[in-house]
């Protein structure tokens, strides 16, 4: 539904599989499943699209929570996320277990994470004028130690 989410090659093992969102007054939660295609939500001035290695939401004049769920296969595998969160925000990355592994609250623009081949979540609360922008990239290949999630 959405063609300005680039859609990487590569890494189409390494992908974000389903998406659940509670949007609108009522905050009835919907699950999608993202298709190659992609998928693309606009409700109450509020946007959501997400590809197999991209998720985009903004928050107009409510909030957004979204679960978004990634699987990666590669033995090295890196997502990143991207915020403007506004007061109240908060994205986590939860591994399988649901067990944290990394928080992105209001403040603090951008982090990454390299992961472990497995099953992984992000959970988002985005308050009205928030964006979030969720991408799984191509691992740099540096000679520097990098932590591990997972």
């Amino acid at each position: 539904m959405t063609t300005d989410l680039s859609i990487s090659q590569h890494l189409v093992n390494d992908r974000f599989e389903r998406l659940q969102t509670w949007v609108g007054l009522d905050r009835e939660s919907e699950w999608f499943t993202i298709p190659a295609s992609g998928v693309g939500l606009q409700v109450e001035g509020s946007t959501l699209r997400a590809v197999p290695t991209a998720v985009e939401a903004a928050s107009g004049a409510g909030e957004i929570r979204l679960r978004a769920v990634l699987v990666t296969v590669a033995s090295e595998s890196r997502v990143r996320i991207e915020a403007s969160l506004a007061d109240g925000g908060l994205v986590t990355l939860l591994d399988a277990f649901g067990t944290e592994r990394l928080q992105l609250l209001p403040g603090l623009p951008r982090v990454h994470a390299d992961l472990a081949p497995g099953r992984y979540s992000v959970d988002a609360v985005l308050p009205a004028q928030s964006t979030l922008h969720l991408t799984i990239v191509e691992p740099r290949r540096t000679a520097l130690v990098r932590s591990r999630v997972g």
